[in-house]
């Protein structure tokens, strides 16, 4: 009989019923998204089942209560929204390093928009949505202290305002309820940016 060794490469097995519910996991995660972009900004249970196929109890056997899921997709949609830093926005002069964000901002704000409607609309109901909304909150100031901080003062009043014109809920607001394109969102953004601080 071989003996084993430290050099035994065989791979382990992944049996049928650990497979099966990593695509359960994944499905459900993919359907409650789907109903968020879809409009259903409060999903149940019920709703994800029947998106997806199978029973309310599995739904629940991967998320021990709705509070679960909203926490996952909560902190799913914060981590995607701040991926990269600020490294990599190229050194430029004052105008164009703000362009450069508003466009950052804008292609990640337009994948997570009806998310953001999740995010908003669920923060008062949902400690876990509440949480993951503030860390966007905080990360997003971050972001902007970061790739600003050589070119303005930080610390002022003025710069408050640039964080909350550019924040989330500032792009969700010009989108859906100024109902502006997102070009015009993101003209907007830059002229107002522009008019804070004339003299940059």
């Amino acid at each position: 009989m071989r003996k084993k060794t430290g050099h035994d490469t065989k791979p382990k097995r992944i049996d049928g019923r650990t497979a099966r519910s990593r695509v359960q996991y994944d499905e459900i995660k993919a359907a409650f998204l789907e109903l968020v972009n879809e409009g259903n900004y409060s999903p149940t249970a019920v709703d994800v089942a029947e998106r997806t196929g199978i029973t309310v109890r599995t739904v629940f056997r991967h998320f021990s209560n709705i509070e679960a899921l909203y926490a996952k997709i909560g902190e799913f949609q914060r981590s995607f929204a701040f991926e990269t830093m600020p490294s990599d926005i190229e050194d430029s002069g004052w105008e164009d390093r703000l362009r450069q964000i508003i466009i950052r901002r804008r292609a990640v704000f337009e994948v997570i928009l009806g998310s953001l409607e999740f995010i908003i609309v669920n923060r008062w109901r949902s400690r876990f949505v509440a949480e993951a909304y503030q860390r966007i909150l905080r990360e997003s100031r971050q972001f902007l202290e970061l790739a600003l901080q050589d070119h303005i003062d930080i610390t002022t009043r003025d710069f408050n305002t640039l964080v909350v014109l550019f924040s989330p809920a500032q792009w969700r607001m010009l989108r859906k309820d100024f109902d502006l394109t997102t070009d015009e969102a993101e003209q907007w953004l830059f002229d107002t940016a522009i008019a804070l601080y004339p003299s940059v």
